[in-house]
């Protein structure tokens, strides 16, 4: 990766919002209609909600925002050197004029990400694994900082996204989405208690292991209404298969929806290939977002000889949103 050549601040035009603002837009996603495969099924699209703090991230961060304005406290996280959630945490910071530091995995260099962090004013904090692995589970309330654990894991992230989404999910038997850390799929699940919450886990770790340790952790029970599926990671964490490619390529086609082949591509395929529940019930998928995992993915699709049918829709979006991790990957 090459060294950062866009000031991010300049390439993306900061625009002050209010958290108010912030919580119009998330009661406010937009949900599309679509038959594809035979089936009638509805997509929420959360990718929509922001240009950068977009998907999930902003269900999961909005709860720590308020709580640092209401106690005039700094927001403090965890994340790696290529972390989607360090900009998106970064960025909203910014624009509530909050401070913003971050505890940042390994030993690193500047990647694009953490440029991105900097120029925005966060400051990054470098830990060892063993440091790290320590400090990231340490949830002692700090005199200065309200703390977001990594991906905004834990109940406050888990109530964030609960309260986010209101009365939005309260007409749908069944909601389809991918899984990372459970974090997202239980505030769903605890916000739309009588849907079956399908969850898709995108890691080799099954839905189970991931609901264990956060009982373990955090004492949250698993909810009824929520199951997983675990058979469609396809290898494990940003794996993918020429199978997922099809499907993605194909789902744009009929639907002009780009998915990520990380997340979204796998809970969303999940769906065609394994609900089975009648044509009366109505199923939402809902789209997390992290289309700018795509860049990652993007060098592989070329390596291999394969296409990506909307490379080009992909890459022009990425470059408005994330400018200087499209310009430094893209020499």
């Amino acid at each position: 990766m090459t060294e950062f050549c866009n000031d991010f601040q300049q390439s993306f035009k900061l625009v002050a919002e209010s958290l108010e603002h912030f919580i119009g837009r998330l009661r406010s996603v937009p949900v599309q209609s679509f038959s594809f495969r035979g089936r009638q099924f509805e997509v929420l699209r959360d990718d929509l909600i922001h240009p950068v703090i977009s998907g999930n991230k902003l269900r999961k961060l909005w709860r720590f925002l308020c709580t640092c304005q209401e106690r005039k406290k700094g927001l403090q996280t965890f994340g790696g050197p290529y972390s989607n959630h360090l900009v998106a945490t970064a960025y909203a910071a910014k624009l509530l004029g909050i401070p913003c530091r971050a505890f940042v995995r390994g030993a690193y260099h500047m990647t694009s990400s953490l440029n991105i962090c900097k120029s925005l004013g966060m400051n990054l904090i470098s830990l060892n694994k063993e440091e790290f692995a320590r400090r990231k589970n340490d949830f002692a309330e700090d005199e200065n900082w309200i703390t977001v654990p990594e991906g905004g894991k834990g109940p406050a992230g888990v109530a964030s996204v609960k309260s986010s989404y209101g009365s939005q999910l309260s007409s749908y038997q069944v909601i389809w989405l991918a899984a990372g850390t459970l974090t997202t799929a239980i505030g769903v699940a605890l916000a739309a208690p009588k849907a079956k919450v399908v969850a898709v886990p995108v890691l080799k770790a099954h839905g189970e292991a991931l609901m264990e340790e956060y009982t373990k952790l955090f004492g949250i029970k698993q909810p009824e209404n929520l199951v997983y599926f675990n058979s469609q990671h396809t290898g494990g964490y940003a794996r993918w298969d020429e199978r997922l490619l099809t499907f993605a390529n194909d789902f744009y086609r009929q639907t002009g929806i780009m998915t990520d082949l990380v997340y979204t591509a796998k809970a969303f395929r999940a769906f065609f290939e394994l609900e089975n529940s009648p044509e009366t019930v109505r199923n939402l998928l809902i789209h997390t977002g992290g289309l700018q995992g795509m860049l990652g993915i993007l060098p592989q699709i070329k390596a291999k000889n394969h296409n990506l049918v909307y490379e080009a829709p992909l890459v022009a979006h990425l470059g408005r949103t994330h400018p200087g991790i499209v310009c430094s990957t893209s020499q």
